[in-house]
């Protein structure tokens, strides 16, 4: 996908309590969907804030390389379960590009985290920190 075409995805955004969803079309991560979400405010407030250019630019721009991104962020995942790959992978949920205004402002304009939930932990997840397309950490949390 192109950025001009990503881009086009901004439409079809949803308003979440916190910032904006949309599933990402043709995209998977181990078989599942995987969505880019760009969360707004720190925390739920009554009127969510559009994205911001920043936000947008680096959000078009992570779309527009989905096959790198999700091909990482796989490598990543798998690296960093090691032999438990196998037992874990099932278990995973909503699978997302996460884009937080605040990790934007204080850790650089290319900064995200590709997050992968847990069917049995809902509020555990691993996160895959990049800058740009470049896998920088990997920890598991909530």
């Amino acid at each position: 996908m192109e950025e001009g075409q990503a881009k086009l995805l901004f439409a079809e955004l949803a308003a979440t309590p916190d910032g904006w969803r949309v599933t990402l079309p043709d995209c998977a991560f181990l078989q599942r969907p995987v969505d880019l979400v760009l969360q707004t405010l720190p925390v739920p407030r009554p009127a969510v804030p559009q994205p911001n250019e920043v936000m947008k630019s680096l959000a078009a721009h992570l779309v527009a390389n989905l096959s790198t991104v999700i091909a990482r962020a796989e490598q990543a995942f798998a690296a960093h379960l090691g032999s438990d790959f196998p037992t874990y992978a099932p278990r995973i949920r909503n699978p997302h590009l996460w884009l937080y205004v605040e990790t934007l402002e204080d850790d650089g304009p290319s900064r995200w985290t590709f997050v992968v939930e847990q069917i049995d932990n809902p509020d555990y997840g691993t996160h895959i920190e990049f800058d740009d397309l470049l896998v920088i950490d990997v920890w598991g949390g909530d």
